[in-house]
């Protein structure tokens, strides 16, 4: 009874974070700089457009190409999951340049987590969130992104530990 307890506790967690790590690191990914418009922050804002641009163009590519499969044409699935990985690499590497030229920078490390989550790197993304966490340690998103992966890899009471802290944070956020 304890494992399944533990077990029904997990997928509860796991349902919640992924609602919840959506909602929370788009905005936190996509908001404006504060009150500063250095020449580091407006090189920020166009790597998160990158990579939005990169997100949207991949997604039509599925949507176009599932209508096309559907009147007989259309790309291997081979064939378009290497030119969506053609298509991401350029954003990874935009990433790792700026965080080779700005290591200290938080919102870069969330933002590429979320980036890697996304791409199914979820040991990567958790690599970033924990830089981002270790440089600032007040955001709650990256509290969020965190439990969330210690729902899914464990350990579990960590992830109640790091949501816990995360609606410390921010108790007006919509989903913690």
């Amino acid at each position: 009874d304890a494992e399944r307890g533990v077990e029904d506790t997990r997928k509860a967690l796991a349902t919640a974070q992924a609602g919840a790590a959506q909602t929370s690191t788009d905005t936190t990914r996509l908001a404006a700089p504060s009150t500063t418009h250095s020449a580091l922050e407006q090189e920020y804002q166009q790597l998160q457009t990158q990579d939005d641009a990169a997100q949207a163009e991949v997604e039509r590519w599925i949507r176009d190409n599932t209508a096309a499969k559907i009147n007989g044409g259309g790309l291997s699935e081979t064939v378009l999951q290497q030119k969506i990985r053609d298509r991401f690499a350029t954003v990874d590497e935009a990433y790792k340049a700026f965080l080779g030229r700005h290591p200290d920078h938080a919102g870069a490390h969330l933002s590429y987590g979320c980036f890697l989550n996304e791409r199914q790197d979820e040991l990567g993304a958790q690599r970033q969130w924990e830089k981002a966490l270790a440089l600032d340690p007040k955001n709650p998103d990256v509290y969020n992104n965190l439990a969330g992966r210690y729902t899914e890899s464990g350990p579990v009471d960590r992830a109640f530990e790091f949501y816990s802290k995360a609606i410390d944070l921010k108790p007006t956020a919509a989903l913690y």
